[in-house]
């Protein structure tokens, strides 16, 4: 490997894992607050403020198409120079995010958990975060270990974006559907 990296690759591998993780923080947000707001937490009885969702909905509007943007400019990248995929800071980034997935799914569903058998959570509510961790971090799971092990054919490739665009519209939706229109917050707050 006698490629030359430079500031340009380290750079492009970098925002990939910043604009992945927001993206990432900003689904379980959405699809969390928006479950709260259909099943409230027994503490929160009442408490339907949906404001929490705009700036998740937001980020994740400008976040997603910049990830798919660069990470599509990279594996051009790949193709133009093979040896890049081999980059040290991009194995290193793969195995923190698989690393940190691992540990977020753990993290979440021991949290989720101990909300419904401390009698917070509802049922449904508890039924449906379990659900979304599961996609979402099992999303990201499954795609960057399918990368790990070289196996994103064109296929394979293609159907993971159709699962995130799946997911990341879907969360967007959502979100809309919760806090309605600019025009309908407008009314509610002044």
């Amino acid at each position: 490997m006698n490629t030359k990296i430079t500031a340009k690759d380290f750079f492009t591998h970098i925002s990939i894992f910043i604009l992945l993780y927001s993206g990432v923080v900003a689904v379980l947000n959405i699809l969390f607050r928006a479950i709260n707001v259909a099943y409230p937490q027994v503490s929160q009885y009442g408490y339907t403020y949906t404001s929490g969702i705009s700036f998740p909905v937001a980020t994740l509007v400008v976040v997603f198409p910049l990830y798919l943007f660069v990470t599509n400019f990279v594996r051009k990248e790949y193709v133009n120079m093979p040896s890049l995929k081999d980059y040290p800071l991009r194995k290193g980034m793969i195995y923190l995010t698989v690393f940190m997935a691992g540990a977020v799914l753990a993290g979440d569903l021991i949290t989720l958990l101990y909300y419904f058998l401390d009698g917070r959570e509802l049922t449904i509510g508890f039924i449906l975060k379990i659900i979304a961790v599961l996609v979402v971090i099992g999303s990201v799971l499954g795609y960057y270990l399918d990368d790990l092990k070289d196996r994103l054919t064109g296929t394979r490739r293609n159907i993971w974006r159709a699962v995130a665009l799946v997911i990341v519209l879907g969360s967007i939706i959502v979100g809309f559907s919760v806090i309605g229109s600019p025009w309908s917050q407008r009314a509610m707050r002044y």
